[in-house]
């Protein structure tokens, strides 16, 4: 009895950091639409090593039926994993998320010459003002890709791109004219998912 009481208390719990975390992104995008969002490459790794905080994060969004997708420069640092590996490990890693993207109801996405030319342009923006060190160009391609797709939200463990300075950040995508993307640490979600 004290154990279904437990898993009942746990469910409302869950439900309600799921009707929470809709909230938060529904109060972003306006009244009504559902969580869009693009996953950073090191998000698909830790799906490949089915680690509970990003199954657990990817399962809420798939009830929450929010739009998962990658942007082409993941696709491209997930390829040169494959073809180039660091580590036989990232190879399988990259390998894996690949072959997943359907099961886990994520979708590649393209954009057009003169969009990449933008997004490399925003990411030089970003390396010049100080707000992204020097030589992470492709965490200020993935940053535009998502906004000229556009997505609201990046999932992301990376640091460069979690210890962003928002308020330079926003104002570069003002500047650009490109909408802004909300950067969010896959634990942070699933930390709070966990208390409510």
């Amino acid at each position: 009895m004290r154990t279904s009481y437990g898993t009942a208390q746990t469910r409302s719990a869950t439900s309600r950091g799921r009707n929470s975390w809709t909230a938060r992104c529904n109060e972003s995008m306006g009244s009504g639409l559902k969580p869009q969002l693009a996953l950073d490459t090191n998000v698909l790794f830790d799906l490949a090593d089915g680690r509970d905080f990003a199954t657990t994060v990817l399962e809420v969004l798939a009830e929450e039926k929010a739009t998962v997708k990658v942007c082409p420069t993941v696709l491209v640092e997930l390829e040169y994993e494959i073809n180039h590996p660091s580590s036989e490990q990232k190879a399988r890693r990259a390998e894996k998320a690949f072959q997943c993207f359907h099961t886990w109801n994520i979708t590649p996405f393209s954009l057009a010459p003169v969009q990449h030319a933008i997004a490399k342009e925003f990411s030089d923006s970003l390396q010049n003002a100080g707000v992204l060190p020097h030589g992470e160009l492709h965490d200020g391609c993935i940053l535009a890709e998502a906004a000229l797709c556009p997505l609201e939200f990046l999932l992301t463990s990376d640091q460069h791109l979690l210890s962003i300075d928002s308020e330079k950040l926003q104002a570069i995508f003002k500047a650009q004219d490109l909408p802004k993307v909300q950067i969010v640490s896959p634990r942070h979600l699933y930390v709070l998912l966990k208390r409510m």
